[in-house]
């Protein structure tokens, strides 16, 4: 049973402490895969590495961007935006390092009164290089949803996505991400502990993902909006019950995993802290991970049964 608690923005839910997260994996004949886990190796996949290409794509919202702006640019913003605004600001900080010392004159800005447009424009006009070619005061207003776009993909180079499920009775899951329950699951511990936000709400800081319906979230310049890049996915893909952590890639180390590929790995400086059992697959081999598991770490191994058309776990 899992016990949430809602921050400020209610769209962002962490667990408490001692919940557990399972990561579905599929390994191969020389257990490569279980071994990266136990030495304390997290995958973090591009977005468009994911299964969900909806993902790539970031919608805006152009007649809430038109009424934010018309506001902003009478009154100024308010406390809650402010907060808001340098929370962003800190993030592209992290996700593009190379403009840090633009970002870092943006925390100056007294945003209190009239919205200091050219001074945003020209923000817009250095991360974006030649891709736009704008006025920032005159043609503010129409080139925000392009400008979101072409931040968004440039964001989805630079960030890496690391999911978890909250459920491990899921046939499913099994089935999609476990080779037909020939795999084994992680079951991790305290990553609310490991991943507790940076000051962003929403770089490495675990959150749910929220599924929608038809039309994925648009994203307007209101404060709980952004999140909906990282962290939205269609209703189809509910029964994966996911969380999520986003790490710029920066954060990460490349390995090559083979066929000359190289994927992002975070290491985790003490795995033994996070995980607490490894789960085989009712089709797997129990005593092969077993052996592995006590050689690397000793912490428990039980394999998943199916009983009357329901998986059951053993305790530890």
């Amino acid at each position: 049973m899992h016990t949430r608690l809602l921050l400020t923005n209610p769209k962002i839910k962490v667990f408490f402490m001692n919940s557990m997260f399972y990561k579905f994996l599929h390994d191969d004949e020389n257990h490569t895969v279980l071994k990266s886990c136990l030495d304390g190796n997290l995958l973090f996949s591009r977005i468009p590495e994911l299964n969900d290409f909806s993902e790539t794509f970031a919608v805006a919202d152009k007649e809430e961007i038109d009424r934010s702006l018309a506001e902003m640019r009478r009154d100024g913003c308010s406390e809650e935006e402010q907060r808001c605004f340098y929370e962003h600001v800190e993030l592209m900080e992290k996700v593009f390092p190379e403009f840090k010392n633009v970002f870092e004159s943006f925390k100056s800005l007294n945003l209190s009164r009239p919205f200091p447009f050219s001074q945003i424009g020209g923000l817009i006009q250095m991360v974006a290089g030649n891709g736009l070619e704008i006025n920032p005061l005159n043609k503010m207003m129409n080139i925000l949803p392009s400008f979101l776009q072409l931040t968004n993909e440039l964001i989805q180079d630079r960030v890496g996505i690391f999911c978890v499920s909250e459920d491990v009775d899921n046939f499913p899951m099994w089935a999609h991400y476990a080779d037909n329950a020939k795999g084994f699951v992680v079951e991790y511990k305290n990553l609310e502990v490991l991943f507790c936000g940076d000051g962003t709400k929403m770089l490495n800081q675990i959150q749910e993902v929220d599924y929608y319906g038809v039309e994925r979230p648009a994203v307007s310049l209101k404060p709980d909006k952004l999140n909906a890049l990282f962290f939205s996915k269609q209703g189809k893909w509910s029964y994966e019950t996911e969380w999520r952590v986003v790490k710029p890639l920066a954060e990460c180390k490349k390995k090559s995993v083979g066929c000359g590929s190289e994927r992002s790995f975070f290491k985790m400086e003490n795995p033994k802290d996070y995980i607490s059992r490894i789960i085989v697959g009712w089709n797997g081999n129990l005593e092969e991970v077993k052996s592995i598991v006590d050689e690397k770490m000793g912490v428990p191994v039980v394999q998943a049964n199916v009983v009357n058309g329901n998986i059951e776990i053993p305790q530890k």
